[in-house]
Parts: C-alpha cells; sequence; structure tokens
C-alpha cells in the first residue's frame, strides 16, 4: 500500500506551492514544498497571500507529485484551524 499525503495547492508569481495538512511545523508556520526549493516552513501570513491555482495547474502538479514521490494525494482546498493545531502540536 502506498503512502497518501494530504495537501493544499496554492500558487504564487513564483509557481504552484503544495501545503502540507499533516505534519509538525513551528508556531506561525505550515510546511510547504516546491520542486524547484524542496521543502520549507513558510509563514502563515504568505500562506494566505497565495491563489487558487486553475483546475488544470493543481491536477499536474499532483500528478507531478504522485510520479516523484511514489504516494496518493489527497487535494484539499481549505486550511482548517483544527489542522493548525495539530500542526503547531497545540491539539
Amino acid at each position: 500500500m502506498r503512502d497518501t499525503e494530504t495537501l493544499i495547492i496554492k500558487k504564487d508569481k513564483s509557481g504552484l506551492i503544495a501545503f502540507y495538512v499533516v505534519g509538525r511545523a513551528n508556531y506561525g508556520m505550515i510546511m510547504s514544498m516546491t520542486f524547484e526549493e524542496g521543502h520549507s516552513e513558510a509563514s502563515l501570513e504568505y500562506y494566505h497571500k497565495t491563489k487558487n491555482p486553475t483546475k488544470l495547474e493543481a491536477d499536474r502538479f499532483i500528478k507531478r507529485y504522485r510520479s516523484h514521490y511514489n504516494c496518493d494525494v489527497i487535494q484539499r482546498f481549505k486550511l482548517s484551524h483544527n489542522d493548525l493545531l495539530k500542526v503547531w502540536g497545540i491539539k
């Protein structure tokens, strides 16, 4: 059975970014990933400044992600308060 990642795909002027709904991050931050820069923490403020990609852009990113990491992807469209509490180790 393959691993499954839950991602929120967003975009900024540089391209597409995956934000991880699970995992650990410092308070006020969220784990993110781009194919160009790899994994890092991004501020919640930055997350809120990003835009939604088109369906085609998101589908292409997910296809590349699945191939690169050999895993399944669940795409989410919103980050909830409970998600943040878990990521920050509060809940």
